[in-house]
């Protein structure tokens, strides 16, 4: 799988949003769930859809190609929140890798900005998007970003979208 494109790309972004003039304020108490998930589009495909013989699933990426993904990605929605939520209480997420070397990516989410802001779903999308891909509490150990389309779309346009990409079959 192609994880590791979407690292790369995530790091990008996350360094291109720490060197840029902040937009919006960085929470630093945690936002409640609900107000997550009122501001964040589903994620566009279904955990576990389309299992094939060796064991993955289906994500899809942004030009549309239908991508092998794990099965448990994404992950329950309430459990993401979450740990969203925890992550922007300390406006940041911080995660060790194999070695035991911790890496800490700034994130920020305003949720007071309206929901057709598109500076804000940016941040939004860019966050929840470093929490996913760091879901497992190890560095780069969670679910690739073609497991939760509508983050990437929001991510790249700064427009919320929600669609259910990957239909079960």
């Amino acid at each position: 799988m192609k994880i590791v494109n979407s690292l790369a790309i995530l790091a990008a972004s996350a360094l291109a949003l720490a060197l840029a003039a902040p937009h919006h304020h960085t929470n630093q108490t945690a936002p409640a769930i609900a107000t997550l998930d009122a501001l964040l589009p589903q994620f566009g495909v279904v955990a576990g859809t389309n299992k094939d013989s060796a064991n993955n699933c289906q994500g899809i990426n942004l030009a549309g190609k239908i991508t092998a993904i794990q099965c448990q990605c994404p992950p329950d929605r309430t459990a993401f929140l979450k740990k969203l939520s925890k992550a922007l209480g300390a406006g940041k997420v911080s995660v060790p890798d194999a070695s035991g070397e911790i890496h800490e990516f700034k994130i920020r989410f305003s949720t007071t900005a309206p929901a057709g802001d598109a500076a804000a779903n940016r941040d939004r999308a860019t966050a929840a998007l470093t929490v996913l891909q760091n879901f497992d509490g190890l560095f780069g150990k969670g679910c690739p970003a073609v497991s939760v389309p509508n983050f990437q779309s929001m991510q790249g346009s700064g427009l919320r979208v929600d669609r259910q990409l990957v239909p079960p079959t």
